[in-house]
């Protein structure tokens, strides 16, 4: 079998973008509903991506142009 190719940014497989993951109010640890509590890091093979639980990157901020910089 092949895999297949996408153009997207690949996404890291940690638990802490599982479904089956639960933040807690531990910055380095997450509750997961298969393991238990485990390092953000941690990787087991009950990894089922989560694409509501992945943080978007900023938006670069845009500059204002003044009638001098334009000639």
């Amino acid at each position: 079998m092949c895999k297949k190719k996408n153009n997207k940014a690949e996404v890291p497989h940690v638990c802490e973008l599982c479904e089956h993951a639960i933040l807690i109010n531990d910055e380095e640890n997450i509750l997961c509903s298969k393991k238990g509590i485990v390092s953000k890091g941690f990787k087991c093979g009950k990894y089922i991506y989560d694409p509501l639980k992945k943080i978007p990157m900023d938006i670069p901020k845009m500059t204002v142009l003044t009638d001098d910089d334009i000639i």
